[in-house]
């Protein structure tokens, strides 16, 4: 497995797996920090920087991925506005600790880079909060209202459409289901509902606020493709019967997410998968998937997502 599609635990380890670096935004020129693969991590022949995308796995606890996320359509809050998902080991809770263990590690790192003290952040514990913010200020350059992603269905009301001069939304979460085939099919978001076993990518979103104590930076995970793996019916006919489920931009960005949609692999053109940097081994069945940590002795296999079906949340 190539070492940039594992990510360490271990605060060393992971200052050689990751760059934390400001680069021009794709297409407007401006200025962004992120959180980036070590270059040595993969084998390219030009100079190609690559964003760290994460998967992380869980139960649905929370959601709110609509287009429009949480807005109340007022444009004073428009800068507020997120789309938010909150994950839960279900009473499964071995391999979420070690989810968890990861990104607290990957905290302490980024904030030892940006010169934050690392104690700063609130370690995560019995759940993990994604969220991403709807809008973009629109500037003279880029980005324009002409640039909005939006379709009718997604602003019912027209509230976002008269903002849109000034605040506009360039993306929207792609979310899928995963057949028995095991294929993705792109479908809407109110297919994902609480107690559904997710699998998430997620990227690294920096950004300052501005506080009466000063300027802080804020560390944030932001989504960009939620997968349903199993419904939370199915979670629970799946244990009931026996069985058992594993788990395990200018710079180039792959979550691993090849979504079918009538028949067009990556038909939404909305997750870039780049040669040298592709996993093919992350649209595997989930049923081969364990979630592995480095440690100083090497890789250890830390759990599995089953067994322990009787501790499941109810579907109903």
């Amino acid at each position: 497995m190539p070492p940039w599609k594992k990510m360490p635990c271990d605060v060393e380890d992971l200052s050689q797996w990751l760059v934390v670096d400001t680069l021009p935004e794709r297409r407007d020129g401006v200025q962004r920090t992120m959180v980036l693969y070590h270059s040595g991590l993969y084998d390219s022949e030009e100079d190609d920087r690559y964003e760290v995308v994460l998967r992380l796995q869980g139960i649905v606890e929370e959601l709110n991925i609509a287009p429009l996320g949480n807005w109340n359509g007022q444009e004073h809050d428009a800068p507020k506005a997120v789309q938010s998902m909150t994950l839960g080991h279900g009473g499964i809770r071995t391999p979420f600790e070690a989810q968890n263990e990861g990104l607290n590690a990957l905290q302490d790192v980024v904030r030892l880079y940006l010169g934050v003290d690392a104690g700063q952040h609130e370690p995560l514990d019995s759940s993990i909060k994604v969220r991403r913010r709807v809008f973009t200020r629109v500037r003279p350059t880029y980005p324009s209202s002409r640039d909005s992603v939006l379709r009718h269905g997604d602003d019912p009301f027209g509230h976002a459409g008269k903002v849109s001069s000034r605040w506009v939304v360039l993306h929207k979460i792609n979310t899928g289901v995963r057949g028995v085939d095991g294929k993705l099919r792109q479908c809407g978001h109110i297919v994902i509902r609480k107690g559904d076993f997710v699998d998430v990518s997620v990227f690294v979103e920096l950004y300052k606020r501005h506080t009466q104590q000063g300027v802080k930076v804020e560390m944030n995970l932001a989504m960009n493709d939620v997968v349903r793996l199993y419904s939370a019916r199915e979670m629970k006919d799946l244990f009931q019967r026996g069985n058992t489920v594993s788990s395990t931009r200018m710079v180039g960005f792959a979550t691993g997410f090849s979504f079918e949609d009538d028949g067009a692999v990556g038909a939404n053109g909305a997750t870039e998968l780049r040669e040298g940097i592709v996993d093919d081994d992350m649209v595997e069945s989930p049923e081969d998937r364990v979630i592995e940590l480095n440690d100083n002795e090497g890789t250890q296999a830390l759990g599995t997502w089953g067994l322990v079906g009787e501790a499941l949340p109810s579907a109903n």
